[in-house]
């Protein structure tokens, strides 16, 4: 008895995609009383065929911690039928161009909107650190996309 043939063969491979956002924030300290989780949109940027936000938390609530934080969230836009993950770093930058960075792994994305905060500093160690300058805070994300892909047909 002869196998069946199949009328293709796909070969998935894993593809990676990174990229680097920078953001600035100005009037840091008009963010000192919005309320616990208020967030703000920084803007849009596009890997690994998605579109992609960053969500800035000036009083991201801790219950672990009983203390509000600085957080973001990377925030997938655009709708996936395929599972990616993300790696990358959040790097908080001073006017000298020194960073304090934070490095997340593994976050798995599945559908639009996933995405979860990334706790980075308590709030008021930040509003007193060299970070926040002339009223300012700028940070950068760079990140990492991973997703399988057909890669073949044959």
């Amino acid at each position: 008895m002869d196998p069946i043939k199949p009328e293709k063969e796909v070969i998935c491979a894993m593809e990676k995609f990174s990229t680097s956002y920078r953001a600035k924030i100005e009037s840091y300290s008009q963010l000192k009383n919005c309320s616990e989780n208020f967030w703000i949109d920084c803007g849009m940027f596009h890997v690994a065929g998605h579109w992609w936000t960053v969500n800035y938390y000036p009083r991201f609530y801790n219950a672990y911690e009983g203390s509000d934080m600085v957080a973001l969230r990377i925030r997938l836009v655009t709708e996936t039928v395929t599972p990616l993950k993300v790696d990358g770093q959040i790097s908080l930058i001073d006017p000298s161009g020194k960073r304090l960075v934070f490095s997340y792994k593994n976050q798995a994305y599945c559908r639009q909107n996933d995405g979860k905060a990334i706790e980075l500093i308590r709030t008021t160690k930040l509003d007193h650190s060299k970070y926040v300058k002339d009223d300012c805070l700028s940070f950068e994300c760079q990140v990492t996309v991973s997703k399988w892909s057909p890669a073949k047909v044959c």
